[in-house]
């Protein structure tokens, strides 16, 4: 599942093609917190420069998303009903123009509107401004209203279970990528690093191509003594990723190290 939300997000911010409106919906409230939240960071991050699907995670505004005190995003939650004069609340704060270009709400279990409040809301829906993104979430979509949820983009983060297998199933396919450019490089490096470049796209891909590396190095570092230069090599590009240099920039030194090393990866297949 993160494997092709992260996807979705890079696409959509690569292209600055950001809806007006998003709802998020799943049976585990800290999948979708941790979810919207990395995707609001990625929008706001003073440090990513490349509209990439990226936050830094210690710039001033991330630490204020995180603590909820950051001027721009604005969030509704209620441990009842939501109400109309909370809804119109939110309207007044966001009658206030953006600081740095663009605000954004979140209203927690949109479900819980009373019905006053999901009829405000929906009037603000269809006529979005330009510098305004709803953030919707739901534990129960069935009970959202519907003209509400026609007017957003849904998205869907699955259930408990789902979640688990798609972590799984991504490994699966980062092993696999990875088995298959190690065999391939010998054979042919360029036609091996369009492949890798081509499938791995996100800062978790990143790290987990160089961790299953790191995996098949201990596996075969007996075998080949050369491959200390290897694992020197990868233990600096995690390295400048945690120093929240661009991830597919530290893949593409990483594959250019490997040809300019000249390093034996056969064994690593």
């Amino acid at each position: 599942m993160e494997y092709s939300i992260d996807k979705y997000f890079e696409n959509i911010l690569k292209s600055d093609k950001l809806s007006h409106a998003y709802l998020f919906f799943s049976n585990n409230e800290e999948v979708i917190s941790y979810t919207i939240l990395r995707f609001v960071k990625s929008i706001f991050c003073r440090n990513n420069f490349n509209n990439n699907f990226y936050y830094c995670d210690e710039c001033k505004v991330c630490k204020q998303i995180d603590n909820n005190n950051y001027i721009d995003f604005l969030i509704i939650e209620s441990d009842n009903s939501i109400k109309k004069e909370e809804i119109n609340f939110l309207k007044n704060k966001l009658s206030i123009k953006s600081t740095f270009g663009k605000k954004i709400y979140w209203i927690k279990d949109v479900d819980r509107l009373t019905p006053q409040a999901a009829n405000s809301l929906l009037k603000f829906l269809e006529e979005p401004e330009d510098d305004i993104i709803a953030i919707l979430s739901s534990l129960n979509l069935a009970a959202s209203l519907k003209t509400i949820v026609s007017r957003c983009q849904v998205i869907n983060l699955g259930n408990k279970e789902e979640q688990k297998i798609s972590f799984e199933d991504n490994y699966e396919k980062i092993l696999n990528l990875s088995n298959l450019f190690y065999k391939d490089f010998s054979k042919n490096k360029n036609l091996a690093i369009i492949n890798l470049l081509d499938n791995i796209l996100s800062k978790e891909d990143v790290n987990l191509f160089l961790d299953i590396t790191i995996e098949k190095i201990r596996n075969n570092i007996k075998e080949n003594i050369n491959l200390f230069r290897l694992y020197e090599i990868i233990i600096k590009s995690k390295s400048d990723i945690s120093l929240n240099v661009n991830a597919s920039l530290v893949l593409e030194s990483f594959l250019f190290d490997l040809i300019k090393e000249n390093i034996d990866v056969g064994s690593l297949k």
